[in-house]
């Protein structure tokens, strides 16, 4: 590609963007900088080591199984770096920061799920993963540079967290339709659990005369124990009661044979539409009833080291997503300091 074809290259993709004057600056501008200059299109064609980048990919990958990573993070972790492997088309030690940004460019373009761009937050997470890769290279002298050292967090607005008022939980219960559906709600309300950790529970996993569960961290690797509130064990006793009859040891298991144990997509889809029975508007994951809980355990005098081993995350976690105090509860903070 000539150094015109690239001017043009340049104004056409720009066009959807800028008047006519601001193109004709824009031309003006291309023109002036690039006077002078010859432009050479870069080799792009496979190096003979390009293989390789598969097996160090699984050395990266088996090092994080190592150090005892969980199995969905050790696989965003190497699904973005093997993506942008693949992209660019290039042995890892070849890689360039030219490269880097041209795919994010690329990247930022692509449209997802719900018609809209990717987020700048999906941005910097796989800026992340991506980054960590080349620091595992360089760090066992695969690579004498990381192509992301210049790379900054590409800086994004977090959005408004939210709890569920104790109105808006009356009308998710009086939204359920069914056992199943009221025994997933009152649960996610009483434990604060992860959706993972919903799906693996077993029915041996509960003690309703204590009403203790024992819960096992996918993600911490740890077991851990969370309580049932009279809410939750009635409720999850009339679901047992008609559970269908199964080979699972699963406490939620799907309606239909072979009746398997519910997924994570499951166990969503049900709290999505009950909320959107119940007229909720709040995006009602399994995440905003972990959110629910831990909020609601700290205003009523819980300390945050209790809540973060019933949440199965650190204090600084906890207080930087979970937590959510909003301006009455400062205010009336402050009224009491100050009266």
């Amino acid at each position: 590609m000539n150094k015109l074809a690239v001017q043009n290259a340049i104004l056409n993709a720009m066009t959807p963007y800028l008047d006519d004057d601001q193109l004709y600056q824009l031309k003006n501008t291309l023109i002036e900088q690039l006077y002078g200059m010859n432009i050479v299109e870069e080799e792009t064609r496979l190096s003979v080591v390009v293989d390789d980048n598969v097996e160090y990919l699984e050395r990266f990958r088996n090092e994080m199984q190592v150090n005892n990573m969980s199995p969905k993070t050790i696989n965003q972790y190497y699904r973005s770096a093997r993506n942008l492997l693949e992209y660019i088309n290039k042995n890892f030690r070849d890689i360039t920061y030219d490269d880097v940004m041209y795919y994010f460019a690329m990247f930022s373009k692509q449209v997802g799920r719900d018609g809209k761009y990717i987020s700048k937050r999906t941005l910097d997470t796989q800026r992340k993963h991506c980054k960590a890769y080349f620091n595992w290279c360089l760090e066992n002298e695969y690579i004498d540079k990381n192509p992301f050292t210049k790379f900054k967090k590409i800086k994004y607005e977090n959005p408004q967290k939210h709890v569920l008022s104790n109105a808006e939980i009356v009308m998710l219960r009086d939204a359920c339709e069914n056992e199943k559906e009221l025994a997933i709600i009152d649960f996610l309300l009483s434990t604060g659990v992860r959706v993972s950790e919903c799906c693996a529970m077993n029915i041996r996993d509960i003690d309703f005369l204590t009403g203790k569960v024992k819960i096992y961290g996918e993600k911490t690797r740890k077991w851990r124990t969370v309580f049932l509130d009279a809410a939750a064990q009635k409720h999850l006793k009339e679901y047992l009661d008609v559970r269908p009859e199964c080979d699972e040891d699963a406490v939620f298991v799907n309606k239909r044979k072979p009746h398997t144990r519910v997924g994570s997509h499951g166990i969503e889809d049900i709290t999505k539409s009950v909320a959107k029975r119940a007229g909720i508007e709040k995006q009602c994951t399994v995440h905003l009833f972990r959110r629910t809980l831990a909020t609601t355990l700290y205003k009523k005098g819980m300390a945050l080291k209790d809540i973060a081993k019933i949440l199965g995350n650190s204090v600084d976690t906890l207080e930087k997503y979970y937590i959510i105090i909003d301006d009455y509860d400062i205010e009336s903070s402050y009224k009491k300091c100050v009266a």
